[in-house]
């Protein structure tokens, strides 16, 4: 868990950085666009009249990434590294709330193709057998994959509910014995 809470500060900090240099490189390409491309006139193939370079938004981006290449690049690069990493802390902070790992979560996948197959083949046959009940992370796993009640899954141990789970991973345990985020130790410890 101590490797899990740096590795989700790296992803937090990746993500900050990343929207800053897209977010600072927009600014400057566009009071840089603003002070040049007023003056720049382009023609207008339906008219054939002279336009300003700034009535026609393709025609500036274009404009823009043909005079500024490594800018739009770099603008580019950083807005697309952005939508990733925040998909992958998103993914992170998922799996943590629901209280898995990632290598986890892939073999409770195959586990529960497993156990559907195994039911499908089964089919009416075993009336008679007793179904378990599903625990969190299987009703999770079923409700993504959108499979039913699984007999013969074993539950998640570590499945607190998602309060315990964020405490648990991302809190210091100094600080999860003053309170975490509930204001009080868990009784069950």
């Amino acid at each position: 868990m101590l490797n899990l809470r740096w590795f989700m500060l790296f992803l937090l900090l990746n993500i900050i950085l990343c929207s800053y240099g897209a977010i600072l490189g927009v600014r400057i390409m566009k009071q840089v666009v603003g002070q040049r491309a007023p003056n720049v006139m382009f023609k207008d193939p339906a008219s054939g009249r002279l336009l300003a370079i700034t009535s026609q938004p393709r025609v500036l981006l274009r404009w823009t990434v043909q005079n500024y290449p490594l800018q739009a690049a770099l603008i580019s690069f950083l807005t697309m590294a952005l939508l990733l990493v925040t998909a992958f802390f998103c993914y992170h902070l998922w799996l943590i709330l629901s209280g898995t790992t990632s290598y986890e979560s892939f073999k409770w996948t195959l586990l529960h193709k497993r156990l559907n197959a195994e039911q499908d083949a089964e089919g009416s046959s075993a009336s008679g057998a007793e179904v378990v009940e599903e625990s969190s992370l299987s009703s999770t796993v079923g409700r993504l994959l959108g499979g039913s009640k699984l007999r013969g899954a074993p539950a998640n141990a570590y499945d607190w509910g998602w309060r315990r789970n964020l405490q648990d991973a991302l809190m210091p345990p100094a600080w999860a014995a003053n309170g975490g985020l509930s204001g009080s130790r868990n009784k069950e410890q």
